[in-house]
């Protein structure tokens, strides 16, 4: 978190985008009635050279199976200044100050202004009417007294307060952060049983649904200000990516809050994503969170929860997914994505409670008895229960053979050389006593579960 803190301290959110930070940041085509606007045969005089260049957009966020990799870096463009020796880099325009004052008799600005080619509802218009109007004359505003009214920052304007008197300290605002990241398959991670979280490789939108208007991320981390105190929904769209949804508490005292779990949101690529569907319906308790644990990649997912709940998950990790109702009590529930063919999990009817907790251990049981037997001599239907000796053999160490002419294992025998009633495979040769003992404790777990 205080890394997260400090990525967020140095960059000037409330002013867009900062310049050289060579982040990636897909471009959408717009469409209209589905068909690019270029496409269209309504929009005759829009062509492809009237949007920016294509190398900075995509079609689809949906439409990507990953994120893009191909996308360039933002870069500086053409450079203005003052006082080309402070400049940093070679100055394409240089520029005079005179004093606005010379100005002031004009009280408005005129000329041509960007407008719709094509009918357009009134409320669709007002929507977007500031981003296609003229700007007013700055010395009707009041920061044309006052310029520091114009430093919304909290960052800049507690730098620009420290240098300056005249520079009040920055009024507190709420403010909700996340980084970010991007999930993907863990290699040390046995296969389709765990995932690790990286950088994203592309920056994403990220709306809260009291505002109407969507942020970029700044080098993978979302900020939005001045969002009101209550619950909110925060969704994030990336290219490629599955979207993402959660519940969000923002605090009534002003500071900073953080969304995702410990400030991080995790999203797997759109080809490896399976959608995990928690349906309450008919469920007897209130359930009010929901949170999924990754074997490997740790919590992912953690949010508030009315009624059923979505969340897209890697296909490639093994997860507990945890529910817990208005009593605080909990139920727990085990989810192989890569068994599932239909790119969906649905846990129907979660209940907490001991019979939740019970059967979640016993699936960990038998998940953990046929690792064991994978990597092993010992099958589990070779093992007897916990109090038995080992069964499926004749007890003399040979082979046996069922009535289909399948043969079993070679059941491990007890050797004379160790005298402390070690197990030895004959197949391998390896001591198996450990392994038979483990596999009986996961048995009697199950069978008790």
């Amino acid at each position: 978190n205080d890394a997260l803190e400090d990525v967020v301290g140095e960059i000037p959110a409330a002013y867009g985008l900062p310049r050289d930070e060579g982040f990636r940041l897909p471009y959408v085509v717009p469409e209209l009635d589905g068909e690019p606007i270029y496409e269209h045969e309504r929009l005759q005089a829009v062509d492809r050279a009237a949007l920016i260049d294509k190398t900075l957009t995509v079609r689809s966020f949906d439409e990507l199976a990953e994120p893009p990799e191909d996308l360039p870096q933002r870069e500086t463009g053409r450079l203005f200044a003052f006082d080309p020796g402070d400049a940093e880099g070679e100055v394409d325009v240089t520029y005079e100050l005179v004093p606005t004052a010379e100005l002031e008799h004009i009280t408005a600005f005129t000329g041509p202004q960007l407008s719709f080619e094509f009918a357009i509802p009134e409320a669709g218009e007002d929507l977007v009417s500031g981003h296609i109007t003229t700007t007013k004359v700055p010395w009707n505003q009041p920061r044309y007294e006052n310029p520091a009214d114009d430093i919304s920052d909290p960052a800049h304007r507690q730098e620009l307060a420290d240098e300056y008197e005249a520079i009040g300290d920055p009024a507190p605002v709420n403010r909700l952060v996340a980084a970010v990241r991007q999930v993907e398959t863990d290699e040390e991670a046995p296969e389709d049983e765990g995932v690790k979280t990286s950088d994203s490789s592309t920056e994403k939108a990220v709306l809260a649904e009291s505002d109407p208007v969507a942020v970029p991320t700044f080098a993978g981390v979302a900020v939005i200000d001045d969002v009101p105190a209550g619950e909110h929904r925060l969704t994030v769209n990336g290219a490629g990516e599955a979207p993402y949804s959660e519940r969000v508490e923002v605090t009534e005292e002003p500071g900073t809050d953080l969304a995702g779990v410990d400030g991080e949101i995790a999203l797997p690529p759109s080809n490896a994503a399976v959608k995990l569907e928690v349906n309450a319906d008919g469920t007897d308790a209130t359930l009010e969170n929901l949170a999924v644990e990754d074997d490997f990649g740790g919590r992912l997912y953690e949010s508030r929860m009315d009624g059923s709940e979505a969340v897209y998950v890697h296909r490639g990790g093994a997860y507990t997914t945890e529910v817990r109702d208005a009593d605080g009590a909990p139920g727990a529930f085990r989810v192989n994505p890569a068994a599932d063919a239909e790119g969906r999990v649905r846990i129907e009817n979660p209940q907490t409670g001991k019979a939740s907790l019970a059967g979640f251990v016993s699936t960990i049981s038998e998940e953990t008895a046929l690792s064991v037997e994978a990597v092993t001599d010992v099958a589990l239907d070779e093992v007897g229960d916990p109090v038995g000796g080992i069964t499926g053999g004749s007890g003399d160490g040979e082979s046996t053979e069922t009535n289909d002419g399948d043969r079993s294992s070679p059941t491990p025998t007890e050797t004379d050389s160790g005298g402390d009633g070690d197990l030895i495979s004959e197949a391998t040769g390896r001591q198996t006593a450990g392994v038979t003992g483990l596999l009986r404790a996961l048995k009697a777990v199950t069978s008790a579960a």
